[in-house]
């Protein structure tokens, strides 16, 4: 996500103090940058995602960002329009000054001022000098603009103040035409940096005296995006809702399973038998490197080879031993067929003997 907004109206003179009041705002790891620049002709060609996407520009930016991972850095660029940032093989180098400063969820707006007087050019945040310089001169006619963008998981910046002024303290006059500043949107998609609200528009308007009421057509967008505002406050509340309710189902299971004593209680046991199991697995590894059963092997193949031999040689005698007689299988045939022989004599006899019966 990516919004820029620039003024319509040069800075007329040298000698100027800008004031800024932002706030950023996101989630612990989220992300992002904002930048102030002060450019001949406005915004820059090819757009202003960061200080490290943007080509050649003439004039002067300041960048807060996380650099570095101090949770916030803020810090000076300059460019005569000679050297193309997204090109340079290293943008970090080319900062002309540079102070830590922790700017998200802070809770309250962060003030920052940038001073320019004939001899020096300073940068102060919430009224402490954060850097300045006697060898940089922004000429008069270069615009003031402000540029923010965010990674995945996007910061939110918003902008409550931006006035310029003369180092006298006298308010740089507004332009001949009725809004004082422009908003580009990079993409229909993402959203833009925050302006002033409402009632700060309203009571700026009242104390100019000069500025027009607001539009029906800006009161109807703002509508529509508090509308929206209120929408993601909604589904937050309802995605913090439903994280309540699995936190208390991931105790109450917790809970259940403390029942029968301490959970750390179990958790010992169970290291404990896992040790003995790891103690035992060791002295079976060690025994079974620490042995060479080669011998045994060797002598379990000779054992089994000699079974082997004697298998057979005792198979065949016992074979041999056992195997019916030839000459005891010719008896027993003999007797046979003598035994039928006799047997067919007699019946043979007692026939012819027999009396004979006649028709």
């Amino acid at each position: 996500m990516r919004g820029q907004v620039w003024a319509q109206a040069a800075v007329d003179r040298a000698d100027f103090v800008a004031d800024v009041e932002f706030r950023a705002s996101g989630q612990d790891r989220s992300n992002g940058n904002l930048q102030v620049w002060l450019t001949r002709g406005g915004p820059p060609q090819g757009g202003v995602s960061s200080v490290y996407t943007v080509a050649q520009f003439d004039g002067l930016v300041l960048s807060i960002d996380q650099y570095g991972g101090h949770g916030g850095k803020i810090r000076g660029f300059l460019n005569d329009g000679t050297i193309s940032f997204k090109d340079h093989h290293s943008v970090d180098s080319l900062a002309f000054g540079q102070c830590d400063y922790p700017y998200r969820n802070r809770g309250i707006p962060s003030k920052l001022r940038i001073t320019q007087t004939g001899t020096s050019f300073a940068v102060e945040v919430d009224d402490k000098t954060c850097f300045s310089t006697d060898k940089v001169h922004i000429p008069a006619g270069y615009k003031f603009g402000v540029s923010a963008a965010s990674a995945e998981n996007p910061d939110s910046f918003e902008i409550f103040k931006f006035t310029v002024s003369t180092a006298d303290g006298v308010t740089q006059p507004p332009p001949p035409n009725p809004p004082a500043v422009q908003q580009q949107q990079q993409d229909q998609s993402q959203q833009p940096v925050r302006g002033y609200s409402q009632d700060q528009h309203q009571q700026a308007a009242a104390a100019a005296g000069s500025q027009p009421a607001i539009s029906k057509e800006q009161f109807d967008e703002m509508n529509v995006r508090v509308q929206a505002v209120n929408q993601r406050v909604d589904e937050i509340f309802k995605l913090l809702q439903e994280l309540r309710t699995r936190h208390e189902q991931t105790h109450t299971e917790l809970m259940s399973l403390n029942k029968n004593g301490p959970i750390h209680d179990h958790v010992g046991a169970v290291e404990s038998k896992v040790g003995k199991i790891e103690n035992i697995v060791t002295a079976i590894q060690k025994d079974l490197e620490g042995k060479d059963y080669r011998d045994h092997l060797a002598k379990l193949q000779s054992a089994l080879r000699d079974t082997h031999s004697g298998l057979q040689d005792s198979l065949s005698d016992v074979v041999t031993r056992h195997a019916p007689k030839m000459w005891t299988f010719v008896f027993l045939v003999i007797v046979v067929q003598a035994l039928m022989f006799g047997g067919y004599l007699v019946y043979k006899r007692r026939r012819d003997s027999a009396p004979k019966k006649y028709l």
